[in-house]
């Protein structure tokens, strides 16, 4: 069923090599025993920096702070000793000799093993970092309308002076007294002595974000809507460019192999005489590159990793703006995912590849009797119906946030249930969405549905009491059953019939309806992680542990738990036989089969 934990994981054992080759990123059979991704990003929201120096020696940084390292087997996550920043740029000489700045006046020093904050006593976001083979470390500071430069040498800081006359975006030494900087307002400014020497106008609308320099006598900026500049003998000169979409970063290996990327997965390329558009294999946003011998790295949002072999560009995590929060399915060839894209546009994606973006709130839920008869419904009350074709709203009665849905088939009638916010209950008789009554004092928030038949129906919520619904068709109450859990509400529910049905709460326990009282099962690890979703099909079912664990359940055993391949969160769950899809946050989309 449905599900919305928000937190992040400590640490991640997933192969660069695996996600791109091994686990296929598109449809297909995948092995006994495996994950296979069908699609999404590294994990992070997204990422800012990126530095390598091998194929396997690779150290990005995240928007939350995290530290994301790849040795040429594994990535694995690390916190940084950060507060309210965000970080914007890196440089490194080796992964024990990292520099990590950020907003409000953020720099940081790594050392291998742990993080040091190098205290400046400057304001200011520090926007850019460079640093020279002498040891000198260069920080672009922008300060409201103006900026500086600041030099970390021999553990002390001191500014370079005067002041530039606009925020620095973009900074590049060739060595301790030759520093370039460029930003806001397309100024670009050059200092080997005592003072800076403008080298192009201020003024212009152009904004630079990134530079990088073959040579003192050859430096490259990159920026706003695609614009491209060379300082090259003494000159400055903007350049014809491929691409309209901002430029945000910039790498080379000679003055005529340069590689820039940017908005909406622009990378761009100059051989010496012309820069041209080149194929990335995605459409994120990218923020950074970094090079090395035999290809280059870059990433962006979503928890996109984008690389260079040397001959071409592919994406092995190619993040989206997604969110899944439900998945329910008919076999394995046939499943349905529903979130939401963007900001909150509800969105519906079939296993198929096929994709549906609908008008109003983010969906919440999804259940059908069929391929050809799926409900979804969400925030504002919406409830969408598929007929096999396309999807169309339905007038539900209500504004109310919509979270659970799943109904059931009889000889008697047809039933199928809708809950939400304040104790929100519809029942569909396949005329019209009728109100049902919770009991009178149950006006918190429910949060998911399941039926075994439609006068046996069972919904969870913000308490640890579950709501049943015992019939007759055509009665409108339901009554209130005691579990025994207590501090925590439950997220999700499923049965295999109206005698076996799972409940699993935010506080990580489980319980089980026999069909006459709920008991608690124990989870094999112990754990008291939130449980988020939870899916049956036959005799298979399926737990989802935030941020990232499954737990199978085979008859009534819950089996040991299982590392799913993602850096997020994943949200949902759904299971038939020995195959088993779990979805979440940045386009997550995932396949196990025993």
């Amino acid at each position: 069923m449905r599900s919305r934990a928000l937190s992040v994981l400590p640490f991640l054992v997933l192969s660069m090599a695996a996600c791109s080759e091994d686990l296929p990123t598109s449809s297909g059979d995948s092995v006994a025993g495996s994950w296979r991704k069908i699609e999404g990003g590294l994990g992070e929201n997204h990422f800012d920096a990126v530095w390598a120096n091998a194929s396997d020696t690779v150290i990005a940084l995240g928007a939350e702070h995290p530290v994301y390292r790849f040795d040429g087997t594994t990535w694995s996550r690390s916190p940084t000793p950060v507060g309210n920043y965000t970080f914007s740029s890196m440089w490194a000489s080796s992964p024990r000799n990292v520099y990590a700045v950020g907003t409000n006046g953020l720099a940081m020093h790594f050392n291998g093993s742990s993080w040091t904050q190098l205290v400046s006593g400057f304001a200011g976001d520090f926007t850019d970092v460079w640093a020279t083979g002498t040891g000198d470390v260069f920080v672009a500071v922008a300060e409201l309308d103006r900026g500086r430069v600041l030099r970390y040498s021999g553990g002390a800081w001191t500014a370079l002076r005067d002041t530039l006359v606009a925020g620095p975006r973009a900074i590049w030494a060739s060595g301790a007294q030759d520093v370039f900087v460029a930003g806001d307002g397309g100024f670009v400014a050059r200092q080997t002595g005592r003072f800076w020497t403008a080298l192009s106008e201020f003024g212009s609308a152009e904004s630079w974000l990134d530079a990088w320099g073959a040579s003192a006598t050859s430096v490259f900026f990159v920026g706003s809507e695609g614009v491209i500049g060379h300082y090259e003998s003494s000159v400055f000169t903007k350049i014809q460019s491929p691409t309209t979409s901002t430029l945000r970063g910039v790498y080379g290996f000679s003055d005529d192999d340069v590689w820039a990327i940017g908005e909406g997965g622009a990378i761009v390329h100059f051989d010496g005489a012309s820069w041209s558009l080149v194929e990335s294999g995605t459409a994120s946003d990218l923020r950074d590159i970094w090079g090395f011998d035999g290809g280059a790295i870059a990433v962006g949002f979503n928890g996109t990793v984008v690389l260079y072999d040397g001959s071409r560009w592919h994406a092995p995590f190619d993040g989206r703006s997604h969110v899944y929060q439900d998945m329910y399915g008919f076999s394995e060839r046939d499943v349905f995912a529903v979130g939401r894209v963007g900001a909150n546009t509800g969105f519906v994606r079939h296993i198929d590849g096929r994709e549906w973006v609908l008008p109003g709130q983010e969906l919440l839920s999804v259940w059908g009797f069929d391929p050809e008869d799926v409900y979804a419904v969400g925030r504002l009350g919406g409830i969408y119906h598929f007929d096999g074709a396309g999807w169309s709203p339905m007038a539900s009665g209500t504004n109310a946030i919509l979270t659970g849905v799943c109904g059931a088939r009889s000889a008697a009638g047809s039933r199928v249930y809708v809950v939400g916010g304040h104790g929100t209950i519809r029942a569909w008789d396949g005329a019209a969405w009728t109100p049902m009554l919770p009991p009178s004092q149950y006006l918190l928030d429910l949060r998911d549905v399941w039926a075994a038949d439609p006068a046996d129906a069972f919904a969870v919520g913000s308490t640890g009491a579950v709501l049943h619904f015992k019939g007759p068709l055509g009665s409108l109450t339901w009554v209130e059953e005691e579990t025994g859990l207590y501090g925590a509400g439950f997220q999700a529910i499923a049965g295999r019939s109206g005698s076996d049905v799972i409940a699993v709460s935010g506080n990580g326990r489980v319980f089980r309806y026999t069909g006459s009282s709920w008991a608690e099962m124990q989870l094999p690890n112990g754990d008291d992680a939130p449980l988020v979703d939870v899916s049956f099909t036959g005799r298979y079912g399926a737990i989802v542990a935030d941020p990232h664990t499954l737990f199978l359940l085979q008859g009534g055993t819950l089996r040991p738990p299982i590392d799913i391949p993602f850096l997020g969160t994943i949200t949902t769950a759904w299971t038939t036989n020995r195959v088993t899809f779990v979805a979440g946050w940045q386009g997550a989309l995932f396949e196990y089969r025993e």
